[in-house]
Order: structure tokens, then sequence, then C-alpha cells
């Protein structure tokens, strides 16, 4: 398993992947991390657009060999803390890895923890699993009734 995406191939492995295109930058760069290390199994990464401090889009992608994912785009509004989005997301990931998720939920709950992380102030998730699920299911962070 690695976390990274192409701004990490470009500076690791040398590559020159024109990050523009979000998810083919994405798709190219995990290309790259299989082909050169064939140890790794899974490629995962989020890719975040930022129109202001307290406003970012947020999208998690991930491939393997043989298939790949992408996970809806969370608008985050009002974010009260960034860091540990990134530890929410890799947490998420694993989690549903280690439950044998098919990718498409892998991905969009490991991005759900992180989107949701971003309205709590600290360095770590406190939601629940199902809290996080039930973001992972809906179309977005709005009120849950």
């Amino acid at each position: 398993m690695l976390f990274a995406g192409p701004r990490d191939c470009n500076l690791l492995m040398g590559a020159s992947i024109d990050t523009s295109d979000a998810e083919k930058a994405f798709a190219q760069s995990a290309k790259v991390f299989l082909d050169a290390f064939p140890s790794i199994q899974i490629v995962a990464s989020t890719s975040r657009i930022v129109r202001s401090s307290d406003s970012n889009d947020l999208t998690g992608m991930i491939a393997t060999r043989d298939d790949h994912a992408q996970s809806q785009a969370f608008q985050l509004d009002g974010i009260v803390d960034r860091i540990g989005g990134g530890d929410a997301f890799a947490g998420g990931v694993l989690h549903k890895i280690a439950e044998d998720a098919p990718l498409e939920v892998i991905i969009s709950f490991g991005t759900a923890s992180s989107a949701i992380k971003h309205s709590i102030p600290g360095d770590f998730n406190r939601t629940s699993i199902q809290e996080v699920e039930s973001i992972a299911q809906s179309s977005g962070l709005d009120v849950q009734r």
C-alpha cells in the first residue's frame, strides 16, 4: 500500500506528470509506482482544489494494477482544521482494505473520513464508523436528521 500522488511521483521518481488534470495525473502516477515497485498492490491519494483557506474540494483516488476508483468530490466549506486530514484518509482507506471492501467503498470511506475530519479541531478524527459511512453514502456533508 502506498499513499502518494502525482507530485510525489514527480519528486521521488523523476517523472514529468502534468498535474492540471487530477484524475489523469493520478492514473499516470499510480502506474509509475506500481510498475516500479512490484510489491506495492494499491496506490491511493487525494486531490484538493483550494478555493480559499477555509473552502476546498476534496476527492480521493485509488488504483491497483487491474482497477481504479474515485470518490465523489466533497465540498468543504468552513474548514476548522486540516491537520490530521491525511491521517484520517489513510486510516479510513486501511480500515476498509482490512474489511476486503471493493475499491469504490474503500476510497469513498477514506475520503469521507478525511472530509469530516476537516470539521473537527485537533489532529485526529473523533467520529464513529457509522458517521463516516453515512457521509460516504450521502451526497455530501449536509445535516443528517
